[in-house]
């Protein structure tokens, strides 16, 4: 079962930013003060929440890379036991023609 690519499931995203000439705060606006123009400290706050955003986007990304690359080294294992076991079973059956049971030869 494959996957498709990481990075076509994560894309990167850009930081928000102000708009540059937003127009000053009116107090005469019918909707307060808050009417869209967005303060310093908002703007701060958003590019902050944005930074921790991508950064833990990141770390998403990482963590799935290390979960696949687990799964394959599992599998690769699983597949190697699967050999070992056969080669197991195959040289069992071959002895066990030879023994009524496993622990008295055969006359």
């Amino acid at each position: 079962m494959s996957r498709p690519p990481l990075l076509k499931l994560i894309q990167k995203r850009k930081a928000v930013v102000p708009k540059k000439g937003a127009e000053p705060e009116h107090e005469s606006s019918p909707s307060g003060p808050r009417s869209g123009a967005m303060s310093n400290e908002d703007a701060s706050r958003l590019m902050e929440m944005e930074n921790r955003v991508m950064g833990l986007e990141d770390r998403l990304a990482n963590a799935l890379d290390e979960v696949q690359e687990a799964r394959s080294r599992e599998i690769g294992l699983m597949m190697v036991m699967r050999e070992v076991l056969g080669h197991l079973a195959s040289v069992d059956k071959g002895t066990s023609a030879r023994y009524k049971t496993p622990l008295t030869p055969q006359k």
